[in-house]
């Protein structure tokens, strides 16, 4: 496989959070006093939106009311707060075939990138939860402030391969769910679908090549 850089995607395409995220929001609606418990089969259909704001902001809660913005905001402001603690707390570990992807693709030459529109914040947290994950590996970190508009747009994407010189024809993109997917297609890139925990039953048919583990991808591009 020809290619000059490998941009990883969300969080889950590096590190599966999906369930201690989760118990961080059911844990925060319960430390403010909002009577809701987010069902796994319900916060799994919330992930087809990107934003943990934009996934509350459709929550019904209480009688079937929604919550209100400053509710949101401080539910949003607790779970990430948790979700922190726990993380460097209890340490994080790569999925399945990412370190030796990592390995191969800088034994390459290649370059790598993180193209999530996470909190900076969470950024940190994760590189102090993993091991065998350090910032000086990448050549572009994105965050939420480098992306005016989420996935499926294309715009944390097309920071990357500026950031980094490249057009789309000399990278490839690994994403854990169905609108990363959407977005490095839409970017131009050969998309490796990657499927997190709660996307394994989503529709991942346009991406080039669906894995279970990346172990397979290492082999594919050492080659």
């Amino acid at each position: 496989m020809s290619y000059n850089a490998l941009i990883f995607g969300g969080i889950g395409s590096l590190v599966e959070t999906s369930h201690i995220q989760l118990a961080c929001f059911n844990e925060a609606f319960a430390n403010l006093g909002i009577d809701f418990v987010w069902t796994e089969g319900a916060y799994a259909e919330s992930l087809n939106d990107s934003g943990g704001h934009k996934r509350l902001a459709e929550l019904s809660v209480d009688d079937g009311r929604t919550l209100t913005d400053d509710e949101i905001a401080n539910v949003h402001a607790e779970k990430t707060r948790l979700f922190q603690e726990h993380i460097v707390r209890d340490g994080l570990t790569l999925r399945d075939g990412v370190p030796e992807l990592l390995h191969a693709a800088m034994a390459r030459g290649a370059k790598l990138a993180w193209a999530t529109t996470t909190a900076r914040e969470n950024i940190m947290a994760i590189f102090k939860a993993v091991e065998d994950l350090a910032p000086d590996m990448f050549e572009f970190i994105g965050d939420d402030s480098r992306a005016e508009n989420s996935q499926p747009a294309t715009d944390i994407y097309d920071a990357a391969l500026a950031a980094m010189n490249l057009s789309p024809d000399a990278a490839v993109a690994i994403e854990d769910n169905p609108k990363g997917v959407a977005a490095t297609k839409a970017a131009g890139l050969y998309t490796i679908a990657f499927p997190g925990a709660m996307h394994v039953h989503h529709d991942f048919s346009t991406a080039d090549k669906r894995l279970a583990s990346l172990a397979d991808a290492a082999m594919m591009i050492a080659e």
